[in-house]
């Protein structure tokens, strides 16, 4: 009888593995070939080569997270916003831990301007992961767009704590000039400056350029200096963009210029509307700002951080 049941046990376990063992192996090795796709997508030179072969990674293996990651930061460059927000909520549904994939979706809903469940995602991807200085940035970014500027310093600050770059210090010392905390924000800038190399610095410049251009206290002005920051950050970059022609008007207005700012003013709103790196929320409202500061231009009078920014 014994004999008998042990012969029984086998012949289960032997179905076991039968019906077991292949598909095991087969989702290995699926989940093999979803690498390759990964990696194919990460040295992908195209956004849509990248899409393709993220979404095989992720029909291979649908617990490769970071496919969905890398998915939606593509999705961003496509400005599908909408895909973006569906991959990363995909992939919260099968971890909702991974800070990333909130960070994602805090991204997504602030290049829409959704800024209630931009800060809802991004604060959860802290909660989850305070370390990740790129979250800070996103919170920064958000709480400045809502002119919350103490809460913007706090996120910019807590960003360069944690990883100490130029681009932190830029965000941080201009987030202190929109405070009108003129005094910290020009020494946060110069430190900047003096401590890494000038194309890394670019935000820096741009800082003082703002102060000494449209400062709401007048004890800073100083056209001339802006002028050459506004020139030097052109420079610096290696082409005209709609940011940096605009601060150059700014600086001209105030140097007195206003031949030169009512040019650079027309040809910065000639750059903005074609670009397409602008979430469609902040390109309307930089067009409104812009037309309007070129009408005061056109009137010769100076522009402030009230006025502009």
């Amino acid at each position: 009888m014994a004999q008998k049941n042990y012969a029984i046990y086998c012949m289960l376990l032997f179905i076991l593995f039968a019906i077991v063992t292949p598909a095991t192996v087969d989702a290995e090795n699926d989940c093999e070939k979803a690498t390759l796709w990964f990696d194919r997508g990460i040295a992908a030179t195209s956004n849509e080569n990248a899409i393709s072969y993220f979404q095989k990674a992720i029909d291979l293996c649908p617990d490769l997270i970071a496919a969905y990651v890398n998915l939606g930061i593509q999705y961003i460059k496509a400005n599908n916003f909408k895909k973006m927000i569906q991959v990363s909520e995909d992939g919260l549904e099968i971890d909702p831990f991974y800070p990333d994939l909130h960070i994602n979706l805090g991204r997504a809903y602030f290049l829409q301007g959704v800024f209630k469940e931009a800060i809802k995602a991004t604060e959860r991807a802290i909660e989850l992961d305070n370390k990740k200085f790129y979250a800070w940035v996103l919170l920064g970014f958000i709480n400045q767009s809502l002119e919350d500027f103490d809460s913007a310093i706090q996120a910019f600050e807590n960003a360069y704590n944690i990883k100490k770059i130029p681009e932190n210090l830029g965000y941080l010392s201009y987030a202190l000039a929109r405070a009108d905390k003129y005094q910290e924000a020009e020494q946060k800038a110069n430190d900047c400056i003096k401590s890494y190399p000038s194309k890394e610095a670019v935000h820096c410049y741009n800082t003082l350029l703002v102060i000494y251009s449209a400062a709401n206290d007048q004890k800073y002005h100083d056209g001339q200096k802006a002028v050459h920051l506004g020139r030097k950050i052109i420079q610096l970059k290696g082409k005209e963009e709609s940011w940096s022609v605009g601060n150059l008007a700014l600086a001209q207005a105030r140097a007195g210029d206003f031949s030169s700012a009512t040019e650079n003013m027309i040809k910065s709103i000639d750059l903005l509307k074609e670009s397409k790196d602008e979430p469609p929320w902040y390109k309307k409202k930089d067009l409104k700002v812009k037309k309007l500061a070129l009408g005061k231009l056109k009137q010769q009078k100076p522009l402030t951080l009230d006025d502009y920014f």
